[in-house]
């Protein structure tokens, strides 16, 4: 992902374009990552949707039903 890591997220019909991650690195643990903002808006649209896919640069991936509950799971502790 070194080269592209601009991120966009399907979640049914909508399109959510997160753009560019801020890459951190822990070298002394050789771990690389990449951080993204997700708001509150966001992650209800990821856990309404019964079909998210996420494209990283170029590489395609999808949430699994796990993947959604753990998700709506946080947004119950972070709703206001």
């Amino acid at each position: 992902f070194d080269e592209d890591h601009k991120l966009v997220i399907s979640a049914g019909d909508t399109v959510l374009e997160l753009g560019e991650g801020r890459y951190a690195a822990k070298l002394d643990r050789q771990m690389e990552y990449l951080n993204y903002d997700l708001t509150r808006d966001i992650i209800r649209k990821i856990v309404s949707a019964s079909n998210v896919r996420i494209r990283l640069g170029r590489n395609e991936f999808s949430f699994t039903t796990a993947q959604r509950r753990m998700l709506s799971d946080l947004l119950s502790i972070i709703e206001p």
